[in-house]
């Protein structure tokens, strides 16, 4: 079982890399900004919205998707709640060596370096999509491992009492012990080279200047969905990220779900008045999954202010699958939609079995006479001599197919 689970987690960073190239689901896209902060935010409060619901695995693929690979998981007997932080901490890091190994090969090998080139793939889409996608994992598991509780023991031998710091997650882990120092010192690290720099940079890239120079493709694939004037937009949203993981963090229902309420508030009145997405569709989806995470919010202060009863507990649980499952059906809408962008020959075939359901006919393929033309020898009566006559051609069958399918409507509009 536990080499099975490495198996599994390990073919799950090459899948992740392979999706977004192969598909390009790219935060250059509006769509993936709008959903990946509304996973952040939506997992960062998980366990104060549903604490007490017995339903919680509706919420794994939002798990997966902000890269919370510890999430009940056990690889080995024994394994404690620092491991699970840990693998929480390493896996991202564990991405952002196979993209570097991806690059590498596209570097050394000619098909893969046209296959990108074909498909007018950038490795800095790939790196920006991994940074937003892993930003919030570490950022909150850096700050689980950094967090103590203070602990006053009484009743010593010598009639004194003592100090002393476990860690907060787990009390029974010391306070930079061996295990805990190595993720200590990791965290600092992250939190000094990754978490403080990113949004930093890209909320004000005119005081480094020349450091965004050198990262130009970097920094265009983060803030090309944006208005020139909103750049610094995304930047914001990193920051939103820090705060809202820190109140939730560090402050209990129903003080953090208030502020968390109040902040979504504000930010949904600011999208809806500024508008920072260029198109019109990406800034409707913005204010749709503020509202969603603002609902969840809500019904939680709702519920919670009630007595822990069977009649509640089924109303807040039925209140959160309804919220989180019309967020899951506008999801698989946007990526079967960046789907069809990505290979517009689905949309004609779709288009195609639609019109021949319509006219009850089946999709036939053109047949291609391949024998040479039939020579009929016939009779010239006024010059007594054999006349040559060829037979007319099959034409292919799609050549009556073709104006319903060319048209104008078989084609997507890129958003």
């Amino acid at each position: 079982n536990t080499l099975g689970l490495l198996v599994f987690f390990a073919a799950a960073g090459v899948g992740i890399i392979a999706v977004i190239s192969f598909l390009h689901i790219t935060v250059s896209d509006g769509y993936i900004n709008v959903l990946l902060f509304y996973v952040s935010i939506v997992s960062s409060y998980e366990v104060h919205i549903t604490g007490r619901l017995p339903g919680r695995e509706v919420f794994i693929p939002i798990y997966l998707l902000n890269l919370d690979m510890g999430f009940e998981t056990c690889f080995y007997d024994g394994m404690t709640q620092l491991d699970r932080v840990g693998l929480n901490l390493v896996f991202p890091i564990y991405l952002f060596i196979l993209m570097i190994l991806f690059i590498w090969l596209a570097s050394r090998s000619f098909a893969v370096s046209q296959w990108l080139a074909k498909n007018s793939f950038t490795p800095s889409k790939l790196l920006a999509t991994l940074i937003t996608l892993s930003y919030n994992s570490i950022t909150q598991s850096s700050f689980q491992i950094l967090g103590f509780e203070s602990v006053t023991v009484y009743g010593l031998d010598d009639g004194k009492s003592s100090v002393i710091y476990p860690w907060t997650i787990d009390p029974n882990v010391g306070y930079f012990s061996p295990l805990h120092a190595v993720f200590f010192v990791v965290s600092v690290v992250l939190l000094i080279i990754f978490v403080i720099p990113v949004p930093f940079l890209l909320i004000l890239p005119s005081f480094t200047s020349r450091l965004i120079w050198r990262l130009k493709p970097l920094y265009d694939a983060f803030v090309s969905p944006l208005k020139d004037k909103f750049a610094f937009w995304i930047g914001m949203r990193f920051v939103l990220r820090i705060i809202y993981l820190i109140i939730s963090s560090f402050s209990e229902p129903p003080t953090n779900l208030l502020l968390l309420g109040v902040g979504l508030v504000l930010a949904i009145f600011l999208s809806a008045a500024v508008q920072p997405y260029k198109y019109p569709v990406h800034n409707i989806l913005d204010s749709f999954f503020l509202c969603n995470i603002l609902l969840l919010a809500l019904g939680a202060l709702y519920f919670q202010s009630f007595t822990n009863t069977s009649e509640t507990s089924k109303g807040e649980l039925g209140f959160v699958l309804v919220v989180v499952g019309v967020a899951y059906i506008i999801t698989c809408f946007v990526l079967g939609k960046l789907i069809l962008v990505r290979f517009p020959w689905l949309v004609t075939k779709l288009r195609l079995r639609a019109f021949c359901k319509k006219y009850d006919t089946e999709p036939l393929t053109p047949k291609v006479n391949l024998d040479p033309p039939t020579v009929v020898q016939e009779t010239d009566t006024q010059n007594h001599s054999p006349k040559l006559e060829k037979r007319p051609q099959a034409i292919p069958i799609f050549a009556q197919l073709r104006e319903p399918l060319l048209d104008g409507s078989g084609f997507i509009e890129l958003q």
